[in-house]
This record gives structure tokens, C-alpha cells and sequence, in this order.
């Protein structure tokens, strides 16, 4: 066996007794070809979960596998995450909160964060996006006071955030105001 896990290699019998060697990369792209969906999905899903321990949990597993400038999910793939975890902002916990801002921010919280970093300029790229997205979705008037809270507690939590998110999504407010 190969200690390499993209070169080990996986012996498969297939209907006419043949085996079949495939690379792990292989096995998995045949046999989950939409895997970062799935994975996606799955996370989408757990936090939006009522549970907060579960909330909890999610967003460490996100912290831990999934940083902001990873290469495992596309770019709308961080979106589409990302805007699910903004929504854990309306309750407005804060165990919660602090996971998702550690996220964002790369473990770096503290005051001294220099916004002008390549992976902050990055986050808050796709953070503008995911908020522009959020405010394009709403239906009711409680999806806009949803929309208008997490903004709200985002801003309260992360006052440099003002100079870099407020003016690209005024537009997006004004229309759905």
C-alpha cells in the first residue's frame, strides 16, 4: 500500500468479476461526483439548525476545515456558505457570533487586524457579495428586519467593517427599503 492517499490505490470487482484499481481521487469523483454540493448542503443545513450546541459545533468544524481563503470550495461555494452563517447573526448569540467572526476573520479578531491584508480584502470581498445576496432574497417584512439586523450586528460587532461593506450594499438596501 501506498502511504500517499491520492495515489492509494482502491481494487474495486466489478460485474464480470475483473478488478478494477482506481486512485482515491478517481473513486471519489466517480462515485460522488457532486461531492462540495453535498458537503455544502450538509453544512447549510446544520447551521441553520435551531440546536445552538449544533450551531456551535458547525461553525468550529467550518473554522477548523474550511477557512475563508481555502481552495476546497469556489468562490460562490464561500458565498453560498457564507450567507448562511451571517444568518446565525439574528439571534444574535454570542458564542455564535464570536465563531462566525473568527471565521471571517481568520482568528484574527483583535483590534489590530490590518484591514488592508490580502485574505481580510478577500473576506470582505466575499463578504459584500454575500450580504448583496441576502438583501436580493428577501420576500417579507420580516426577511428585510431579518436582513437589516444581521447587518446591523455585524457592523456593532466589527465597527471597521463600516468603511468597507456599507457603501457597495446601499444600493441593495435602498432598493428593497
Amino acid at each position: 500500500n501506498n502511504t500517499d492517499n491520492n495515489k492509494a490505490e482502491i481494487i474495486l470487482n466489478n460485474k464480470k468479476s475483473k478488478k478494477i484499481k482506481y486512485t482515491k481521487d478517481q473513486v471519489i469523483s466517480k462515485f460522488y461526483p457532486n461531492l462540495s454540493v453535498l458537503v455544502l448542503n450538509s453544512l447549510q443545513e446544520l447551521i441553520v439548525n435551531s440546536d445552538l450546541y449544533t450551531q456551535r459545533l458547525v461553525m468550529d468544524f467550518i473554522i477548523s476545515h474550511f477557512p475563508i481563503d481555502n481552495n476546497i470550495l469556489s468562490e460562490d461555494e464561500k458565498i453560498s456558505l457564507m450567507t448562511s452563517a451571517l444568518k446565525l447573526l439574528i439571534k444574535n448569540e454570542h458564542s455564535a457570533t464570536r465563531r462566525l467572526l473568527i471565521w471571517l476573520m481568520g482568528q484574527n479578531q483583535d483590534e489590530d487586524v490590518e484591514m488592508g491584508e490580502p485574505n481580510i480584502q478577500y473576506m470582505l470581498v466575499l463578504l459584500v457579495k454575500s450580504l448583496k445576496l441576502i438583501l436580493k432574497n428577501q420576500r417579507t417584512k420580516d426577511d428585510l428586519l431579518d436582513d437589516i439586523k444581521i447587518i446591523d450586528h455585524l457592523l456593532k460587532q466589527q465597527v471597521k467593517f463600516v468603511d468597507y461593506i456599507l457603501e457597495p450594499i446601499s444600493i441593495e438596501i435602498i432598493l428593497v427599503v
